[in-house]
């Protein structure tokens, strides 16, 4: 069996608010993706979809948990390298 593509484990995000109670967006949500796996992210509005996806996508920091990606990182580069890879997938307009 082969490593999958992205791994996350027990992933918690949760945000402070401005009178100091706090709002979690994610609770536990572990999966692994594999090379080829084709998913979708589904529920309703306010459930943490894009939250996941900006932790996924080096956006937002988690506040537990992990994640893993065994393709190689574009961080490893050089300090521009994430503006490139997002600006290379769309993500960011010059």
């Amino acid at each position: 069996m082969t490593a999958p593509l992205i791994a996350v484990s027990h992933l918690e995000k949760t945000y402070l608010t401005r009178s100091g109670s706090q709002i979690r967006a994610l609770t536990d949500v572990t999966l692994d993706v594999a090379d080829g796996e084709f998913i979708t992210i589904v529920g309703p509005s306010g459930c943490g979809k894009t939250t996941l996806l900006r932790i996924l996508g080096g956006l937002l920091s988690a506040s537990s948990g992990s994640v893993a990606h065994s393709a190689p990182s574009p961080k490893a580069s050089h300090q521009f390298s994430m503006i490139e890879y997002r600006g290379a997938n769309g993500a960011c307009s010059s």
